[in-house]
């Protein structure tokens, strides 16, 4: 995180807000999964848009928060178990 004129803060803001969006988008297309029919090409479509966006989050994560804080090696620690415990906690299993 780069401190110029102050602008720390606005920036950290910014980038957790790429975070929040991708959480945003994966969300998004959960819920057009969990609409669409089992097994149809709209469900495969949402399935993998789905499996995308989830994705990114980890990526905008560490793009966003590299080098600020503990973020380094939270990461390293404990992102795995955070990401499975996300993907669980949709139950895209049972849609």
């Amino acid at each position: 995180v780069l401190t110029v004129f102050g602008l720390r803060e606005t920036i950290m803001a910014h980038s957790f807000g790429i975070v929040e969006d991708k959480l945003r988008e994966a969300e998004f297309f959960l819920g057009h999964l969990r609409r669409s029919s089992h097994l149809s090409f709209d469900g495969r479509c949402f399935f993998s848009a789905f499996v995308s966006a989830a994705r990114s989050v980890t990526l905008a994560m560490q793009a966003s928060l590299k080098g600020v804080g503990d973020f380094d090696q939270w990461y390293e620690v404990d992102a795995t178990q955070v990401c499975t415990e996300y993907f669980t906690s949709f139950s895209i299993c049972n849609f």
